[in-house]
């Protein structure tokens, strides 16, 4: 009986914490960089080549243009992925747009919404930097709790990406 209760105890205090968790910290913020061998424009340029998406971006299946706007701004694309087989769709708004320097991008995901800011910085004539700032929250109080403890998770895999894009960009 004893055992139960300090069972019990436990399992409350992980309780506890899991759900205070979503209060502490509503959402995420991070950021990850990378460093290339190319020009900023050059990096711009290919970051923003949808038709060779496939060749850094694992999973990439298709894209869609669903709406567009003369000015950039508004932009919807939907994205399709296969992941472990299964299809995932993520529809992308672009939000800001300064040509060779920065793309601002919305995602809204079944689970979370997810704001990107790309920027791209020239280190000098051959190199520059991409500085991708991320803001994230769950879609309900217990994502929320969630991804609470998965802010490393995430960006290991915005970082995983960026590396990728590095060995695509400069080859």
């Amino acid at each position: 009986m004893k055992v139960l209760k300090i069972l019990g105890a436990v399992l409350l205090i992980l309780a506890i914490a899991f759900f205070t968790a979503g209060l502490i910290k509503p959402d995420l913020h991070y950021v990850t960089q990378v460093q290339l061998d190319i020009p900023a424009h050059k990096a711009f340029e290919k970051y923003n080549d949808l038709t060779k998406a496939k060749e850094w971006m694992p999973g990439f299946v298709r894209y869609e243009i669903v709406t567009i706007n003369p000015n950039m701004v508004g932009t919807e694309i939907a994205f399709t992925f296969n992941e472990g087989g299964q299809e995932i769709k993520v529809t992308e708004t672009l939000l800001e747009y300064e040509f060779n320097q920065k793309v601002t991008l919305g995602f809204d995901i079944d689970m979370m919404q997810k704001i990107d800011t790309v920027y791209f910085v020239p280190i000098d004539n051959q190199k520059s930097a991409i500085r991708h700032c991320t803001y994230l929250k769950g879609n309900s109080y217990t994502y929320q709790c969630l991804f609470a403890f998965m802010q490393g998770a995430f960006s290991a895999v915005d970082q995983e990406l960026l590396d990728r894009f590095k060995s695509f960009a400069e080859g």
